[in-house]
């Protein structure tokens, strides 16, 4: 009976000495947790202020502001974002360029105590693309279409006028490319090439397949495509240019297509 009686007494002891242990061991790892999560509320390493340069007024306010809800939040509930040391910069950048599809870039270049200073760069206005008179938006020097625009009549800028089969204004609101790159900077590049032969293209008509009609400012119009390069295409064009004014009827033109490389067609006005 003794012996069952000192046994007994013996496993409680080990529970309790484990028990304390575990208390032990979770008091341990409390306390370096709680200094842990302290450190990022330490004052000296709190946001303060944030600076931002580069953009326009009405921006910049937004822009701040959504800054500063942001420094209120929290990650995972406990890490304040107004720490310089866990300030989201690469998720806020991805967020805000989304949500100012008119903001090109944007740079979180210097950290100082209490203080985010950002550099940010707005689209270019362009150039104007449309859908139809009333659903137009702005475009940058890349091609980007972004902003809701009113539609500018006369020549202030450039038009593109988008006639694809499959075009739609759904979601420009984000900003979206809608030539790839490559096809805008060439389509581009012919029309620097042109104002140098004193052409001044106002209208640019998008259609399908590849094909742009381009309307001069003096009424005729010039037919191109993605499959020719800006400089043989422009090149064509000179020597399409020269015969007709060789032949009286550069003041008479309707058209010039040139979509076949060599090949060159045209349409002279019987009026």
């Amino acid at each position: 009976m003794i012996k069952k009686d000192a046994l007994a007494s013996s496993k409680k002891i080990r529970r309790k000495k484990t028990v304390f242990r575990l208390a032990f061991y979770f008091f341990i790892v409390f306390c370096i947790g709680a200094l842990f999560v302290g450190f990022f509320y330490i004052p000296e390493f709190k946001i303060k202020e944030i600076e931002i340069k580069g953009v326009s007024e009405p921006n910049k306010e937004k822009l701040k502001g959504d800054f500063l809800k942001v420094l209120q939040e929290k990650y995972l509930g406990l890490f304040p974002y107004n720490n310089i040391f866990i300030f989201p910069e690469k998720k806020l950048k991805a967020e805000m360029l989304e949500i100012y599809p008119d903001i090109k870039s944007m740079d979180f270049k210097n950290f100082f105590p209490e203080k985010i200073l950002i550099t940010a760069e707005e689209r270019d206005l362009f150039a104007v693309w449309c859908f139809k008179e009333e659903d137009c938006f702005f475009l940058d020097k890349e091609g980007f279409v972004f902003k809701k625009s009113p539609f500018f009549y006369g020549s202030l800028f450039l038009k593109f006028f988008d006639e694809r089969s499959a075009s739609s204004s759904g979601d420009i609101a984000k900003g979206r490319q809608l030539l790839s790159k490559n096809d805008f900077k060439n389509l581009i590049s012919f029309n620097e090439f042109v104002v140098l032969e004193g052409i001044t293209i106002i209208k640019i008509f998008v259609k399908d397949d590849g094909v742009y009609d381009l309307e001069t400012n003096s009424g005729w119009h010039i037919i191109i495509n993605n499959d020719n390069g800006a400089w043989e295409t422009f090149q064509n064009l000179k020597i399409m240019m020269d015969s007709l004014v060789k032949e009286n009827h550069i003041d008479k033109i309707d058209y010039i297509d040139l979509r076949f490389g060599n090949k060159i067609f045209y349409k002279i006005s019987n009026e």
